[in-house]
């Protein structure tokens, strides 16, 4: 399995972390679990984050 770590800041554009993190669930419904991805987002502050649509993520 392999880690796909996304980067996420206060004011990031919402589809910058959501459009990335689609394409790789999309793709692990073709892979076996081995090959498979895990999903993180990387927050570079604590707590929620407000994306510049006023959405909040919560960083892994």
């Amino acid at each position: 399995m392999r880690t796909i770590a996304l980067v996420a800041f206060s004011g990031v554009q919402s589809l910058d972390v959501s459009g990335p993190l689609d394409v790789f669930a999309e793709a692990n419904r073709f892979l076996s679990p081995q090959a498979s991805y895990r999903l993180e987002i990387v927050g570079l502050e604590h707590g929620p984050l407000q994306c510049s649509n006023g959405m909040r993520i919560v960083a892994d």
